[in-house]
């Protein structure tokens, strides 16, 4: 898979005028891996029933995203009313509604989402799910001949089903072969491999991705999550200055992320272990 096909395949999406302004459903589930094994693409199935609110919901907002529209022009997409369609549904373990199956082209799951989401989380889950469903052997050998995209959505994929080792290998290859960062990744893998460290209770190996992306990644969309993160890390060293620095830092340039409510909890519990 050449480099401009994964680019092409995974961020296609922002491009949304070249698509059509509805999703294109297909309502039998036998046609939708017929399909799909004949075009390559994986499945998105939507499970609903006709009294289910929150299925309504995805029909009126999620679906009519044209973020979303757009990047269901890389799936076969099935909408199945569970209540008439019990054989593939009960194969499928579906008993809450809506739930959002996504399979490979040979019609094996690999990830579901299970009630509703917007637009933006909405397409970072099918996005999620085309990475889990990219054959593994074309990604490792782009990989091996050090192409940093390729193994960048690999040790996604190895991150995704918790082989936080693996995943580690595959991060640290991008951060090595592309050290210009010119595939766009190098501060992904960093992150992500700091997270990666962590889950394995590895704190000096993830102080040290992070550490490297911050120093790197001055303005990097995700340099809040490093901040917090390696805050916290200083917060277990007992190196509070530090901390309270890269805290400051998040609440100063990101108040509204997602970390900050959590990110002024910790500067209170610092301030209170330092009187006592």
């Amino acid at each position: 898979m050449r480099k401009l096909a994964i680019i092409l395949m995974l961020f296609s999406f922002f491009c949304t005028q070249l698509y059509a302004a509805e999703i294109e459903w297909i309502k039998d589930y036998n046609e939708a891996l017929t399909k799909a094994k004949e075009t390559n693409k994986p499945i998105m199935i939507d499970y609903y029933t006709g009294w289910c609110g929150w299925c309504k919901k995805l029909d009126k907002s999620t679906y009519r995203d044209s973020s979303v529209v757009a990047k269901s022009a890389e799936f076969i997409n099935a909408k199945i009313d569970a209540e008439k369609d019990r054989k593939s549904a009960t194969l499928h373990g579906v008993s809450a509604y809506p739930t959002i199956l996504f399979l490979d082209s040979s019609g094996k799951e690999v990830s579901r989402v299970s009630g509703y989401k917007n637009g933006p989380e909405f397409v970072m889950e099918m996005l999620r799910a085309q990475i889990q469903a990219m054959p593994e052997d074309i990604l490792k050998e782009q990989a091996e001949a050090g192409d940093a995209e390729a193994a960048y959505f690999l040790g996604q994929k190895y991150l995704g089903v918790n082989d936080f080792l693996t995943s580690i290998d595959y991060f640290e290859k991008v951060v090595q072969d592309d050290k210009s960062n010119e595939s766009g990744y190098k501060g992904d893998a960093l992150i992500d491999m700091g997270l990666a460290y962590l889950q394995l209770k590895n704190n000096d190996g993830a102080l040290d991705s992070y550490t490297l992306f911050l120093d790197e990644f001055k303005d990097h969309g995700r340099r809040y999550e490093a901040l917090y993160f390696t805050g916290y890390l200083y917060m277990i060293l007992n190196d509070s200055e530090s901390a309270g620095l890269l805290f400051n830092e998040l609440l100063e340039r990101f108040p509204k992320s997602s970390y900050a409510q959590n990110t002024k909890r910790l500067l209170q519990q610092m301030e209170k272990d330092t009187k006592n």
